[in-house]
């Protein structure tokens, strides 16, 4: 099971962040001409929960999401569509096959905005919104 394909299906189901971003959702890093807004996310940290005498079938997966977006009340919006996505979450998230994830419980551990310089001469650059998102799931 990839965890990230689970949140991506989830993410796809829900109609208030694909009014915002339709399919624009990338794994990792976005086309260069992509259009805005979308999301980019990646697995930032996964650990096995372990016990006195063994590990638990339960791994905690922290996602961070970043939102982007040429406005940053747009980035801000498609940022809030997103928490209330996933936060406080549970039950199970299905992209097909073996990617069928069981969530024990998601919540949003961290968000903030933050603007990135354009990298060329033009006054024009990117706002983000990136929301952290740590996973309780089955192995």
């Amino acid at each position: 099971m990839i965890i990230e394909a689970a949140a991506y299906a989830k993410l796809q189901t829900v109609t208030a962040v694909t009014d915002l971003v339709s399919t624009r959702i990338y794994p990792n890093h976005a086309p260069q001409a992509a259009t805005m807004p979308y999301i980019v996310y990646n697995r930032i940290s996964q650990q096995r929960i372990r016990h006195m005498t063994a590990t638990a079938a339960l791994r905690e997966t922290r996602i961070q999401y970043d939102c982007i977006a040429d406005d940053p009340m747009e980035a801000r919006n498609v940022a809030d569509a997103l928490i209330a996505a996933l936060d406080h979450t549970s039950g199970t998230w299905d992209s097909g096959g073996a990617n069928q994830a069981s969530i024990s419980h998601a919540y949003v551990d961290n968000n903030f905005a933050d603007f990135d310089q354009p990298q060329d001469k033009s006054d024009v650059g990117t706002y983000r919104a990136v929301v952290d998102v740590v996973i309780w799931h089955a192995e």
